[in-house]
């Protein structure tokens, strides 16, 4: 081992393939290691330590005198011990038991002690019976006999207690001529920086490597080295090199920002509060457990929040962002690894690719001795080999071509017929054994379920933000940029305003982000009905994952998004075009004039306030008009629709469909099948069409049409026309004087209370009288086909038959009640065969 120490110059100080120790002293110096496991010092031999705005450290053992020369060529003195409490923080640091020089003598005038630096005495603690000056004892020594207690000696040889008020020299980087320089190199090495602003340089080692938040730096093959003293970090150009703070305890954060070179260590203790770095040619990041602040540059980077309520900001370049891991996030040959949930190899294979990736492609012994390197030699691991598709045949899920293999002896055996998928590990640090893709209650030597290894290459072109756990912000930065929530077990409300409601995750705002993933399975909703300008309008299409922001102000004016597994849709106050896709969608216009369609699924759709149109699509769906004059289509399936408040037009079309005008002068149009068409209040128009159609006027002066089929209509409330179409109709008028026409069919007509006007049309027809009901006119009974029905316990033996000119009257014998009159008949005619009870 070579012990080479530089001057109070600047010096260019180089050192062996040996172990070695190299030290700068003062001055501007360029310091390389060499090879070997060394230490390198950048101003002095021992640690420091910062007290009360000063530094303190050891000087080499020696006299008073050569002690404090030491001191003096590092910008200093030998201590001044100002108080009790500093004298403490010296025992504290340097212990109570090793003999060490302080600034105390009375070399000029004896029993006069003075501090070396010319401050004047203001405490001492001395021990009992000193100083006595034995034997030209004329400086100062600390911790004898007791720890902090203070004695006079003359020419001992002890280490002294150096401070420092000021740096002495400001170290930089290569560059300057007058930078202090340390060059990073093989082995692992102490390198201490001392006093001033230090640099690291190992952008020649042709390594990756890792700065973690403790001052130590990994270096790949090249070893591991500690710095301290160090405030600039230099890797090399074209590495993946890393700042980890993930290992970072208590409330630490970082604040680290790629593109000005800047690193902010807050430590969550007094002293020091903050830490300032330089850090270049880093790629990516991954904060500590506590709230971070990360960006990128211009590059393509991964940056990785870890714990806490982070702020992330790709910057430019195709990066890839997390809000948080669940476990350790590992860089290696341009790819990225990290484990999956435990689970079973086809879900952990679902996970990776939810992130991007795949379970892990194995290429070779080197690969596969960092994944054991990384991930540990004892936990069964799954990889992203299986047989599933031909047995036998081993394939990797990426689809890479297998060129190497590490199975255990006697693996693979498809043991049971169904072990189709590879795990690492079994029974050999590295090895490999085919399991089945459920390994719960399989083998004693399984687990129930294994986590994954996960490999993630570098996107081509996206920006991709892994949502998690925690209040974040996410800025996507430039390019085409994705969060995705997928991993959550919670439904996301993505709102207008930017904001991403995670239920019991939190809540993130993002920004400059064009693709919003949730996760499958999950109600996840689009929210647009607060947040956003007066202006704006959407125009959503969750089966094509589309969402476009229309009347943004200029010159963006528009803006184009891709939503992937949202179910949910609420509008804007404007008119908005809102399509579902397969699931079962809620789908909302608020206020506004709005095109909605539920395509595939039973679907909810509520057009709000303003004239809007709903069409249900295929499946059994629910369309609510709202307030305006709307349209509402249900399509095919069997539909529930509702026009609400308004004028409003619902066609149900095909299936079993139930339409209720609500509030309004509505038309109502049956469609293919058993319809039921509720008027409701207004003066509404219904038509049947085909099918065996329920057809209620409620209320208004309605319009109701059978069409084909067997229909029932009733009048309801209010002067009504019903028309029975083909086929055998019962027709009830109801309320009022109303107008009833059977048209073909053997048909019922019975026109309720009023004066009801009959036609039955053709074929054979029913026309109810009843007491109470009023005086119908009849203008097509037909002798010998169609028949008066009593109804309501009336008997042929209570009627009166009379002739009235042309027509013919059926009266009440007891009360002279006129029943009905049959126009053009013939009094002669009508016997009790033209009665029937019903």
């Amino acid at each position: 081992m070579a012990t080479i120490q530089g001057s109070a110059a600047a010096d260019n100080l180089v050192g062996t393939t040996s172990d070695d120790i190299l030290n700068g002293l003062g001055g501007n110096d360029t310091i390389n290691g060499g090879g070997g496991n060394d230490q390198i010092f950048g101003d002095v031999t021992v640690p420091y330590f910062f007290y009360n705005g000063k530094f303190y450290l050891l000087s080499n053992a020696g006299t008073w005198q050569q002690a404090q020369a030491q001191a003096v060529t590092l910008g200093g003195n030998l201590v001044t011990v100002n108080d009790a409490a500093e004298n403490q923080f010296l025992v504290n640091t340097f212990g109570g038991t090793e003999g060490l020089w302080i600034g105390l003598t009375d070399e000029v005038t004896e029993g006069t002690f003075k501090w070396a630096n010319g401050e004047a005495v203001t405490y001492t603690n001395w021990s009992p019976g000193n100083p006595d000056n034995s034997g030209n004892q004329d400086y100062a020594w600390i911790n004898f006999q007791n720890p902090g207690k203070w004695d006079d000696a003359g020419g001992a040889v002890f280490r002294g207690i150096i401070e420092i008020a000021n740096p002495l020299s400001n170290d930089k980087i290569i560059a300057n001529p007058s930078n202090d320089t340390i060059i990073g190199s093989t082995g692992n090495d102490t390198i201490d920086g001392g006093i001033g602003q230090d640099t690291a340089d190992y952008s020649t080692i042709g390594q990756a490597i890792t700065l973690k938040p403790t001052g130590v730096v990994t270096k790949g093959t090249a070893g591991t080295d500690q710095l301290v003293g160090v405030e600039k970090i230099i890797g090399a150009t074209g590495q993946v090199n890393i700042i980890d703070a993930s290992t970072a305890t208590g409330t630490a954060t970082i604040n680290a920002n790629l593109g000005t070179q800047s690193l902010i260590v807050n430590t969550g203790v007094a002293t020091p509060s903050t830490l300032s770095f330089t850090v270049t040619n880093f790629v990516n990041v991954i904060g500590a457990a506590n709230n971070d602040t990360i960006t990128g540059d211009n590059g393509n980077n991964s940056l990785i929040g870890n714990g806490g309520n982070d702020s992330l900001n790709g910057g430019g370049g195709d990066d890839q962002i997390f809000g948080d891991v669940t476990s350790p996030y590992f860089a290696y040959n341009g790819k990225f690894y990290l484990l999956s949930n435990a689970a079973t190899w086809k879900q952990a294979q679902a996970q990776a690719v939810s992130l991007g990736g795949n379970l892990v492609t194995v290429n070779d012994a080197t690969e596969n001795q960092f994944l054991v390197n990384t991930f540990g030699g004892t936990e069964q691991l799954w990889i992203g080999l299986t047989d599933e598709v031909v047995e036998g045949q081993f394939k990797w899920v990426n689809g890479e071509a297998v060129t190497y293999t590490n199975w255990l002896i006697n693996q693979p055996d498809n043991g049971s017929g169904v072990e189709d998928y590879v795990q690492i590990n079994l029974l050999g640090v590295g090895k490999w054994n085919d399991l089945p893709n459920d390994t719960s209650s399989y083998n004693p030597l399984v687990p129930n379920s294994l986590r994954g290894i996960i490999e993630i290459a570098n996107p081509l072109s996206n920006d991709t933000i892994i949502g998690s756990a925690g209040d974040d912000t996410i800025n996507g930065g430039l390019g085409s940029d994705t969060v995705n929530y997928s991993s959550l077990a919670e439904a996301i409300t993505l709102l207008a305003s930017g904001i991403v409601n995670k239920g019991s995750f939190g809540t993130d705002k993002i920004v400059d982000i064009e693709t919003v993933i949730g996760a499958t399975g999950q109600s996840n909703s689009i929210d647009a009905s607060t947040g956003i300008a007066t202006t704006t309008s959407l125009n959503v299409n969750l089966a094509t994952n589309s969402l476009i922001i229309n009347g943004l102000p200029a010159p963006i004016n528009s803006l184009t998004f891709n939503v992937q597994n949202f179910v949910n849709v609420i509008g804007t106050t404007q008119s908005d075009i809102i399509k579902g896709n397969n699931l079962a969608n809620e789908l909302v216009g608020n206020t506004g004039n709005d095109t909605i369609q539920g395509n595939d699924g039973d679907d909810i759709l509520d057009g709000g306030d303003g004239n809007d149109q709903l069409f249900g699509g295929n499946n059994d769906d629910q369309l609510f008009g709202g307030i305006g004059n709307d349209i509402l289509q249900g399509d095919n399936g069997n539909d529930l629709l509702n026009g609400d408040l308004g004028n409003d037009t619902l066609k149900g079309l095909a299936g079993d469909d139930i339409l209720d005008g609500g509030v309004g002068s509505d038309s109502l149009l049956g469609g293919i099948g058993n319809d039921i068409l509720i008027g409701d209040l207004g003066d509404d128009i219904l038509y049947a069409e085909a099918g065996d159609d329920l057809v209620f006027g409620d209320d208004g002066n309605d319009r109701l049409y059978g069409g084909d089929g067997f229909d029932e209509l009733n009048g309801g409330i209010g002067k009504d026309f019903l028309y029975g179409g083909n086929n055998n109709d019962t027709l009830f008028g109801n309320n009022d004087n109303d107008t009833l026409y059977g048209e073909a069919g053997d048909d019922i007509l019975n026109g309720g209370q009023g004066s009801d006007v009959l036609r039955g049309g053709l074929n054979n027809d029913i026309f109810v009288i009843a007491v109470g009901n009023g005086s119908d006119i009849v203008q097509d009974f037909q002798d010998g086909f169609d028949k008066m029905g009593l109804s309501g316990g009336l008997l042929f033996s209570q009627l009166t038959i009379l002739g009235s000119g042309t027509n013919t009257l059926i009266k009440n014998t007891s009360s002279g009640e006129t029943f009905a009159t049959l126009q053009n008949v013939s009094s002669t005619l009508i016997t009790n065969l033209d009665f029937i009870s019903v």
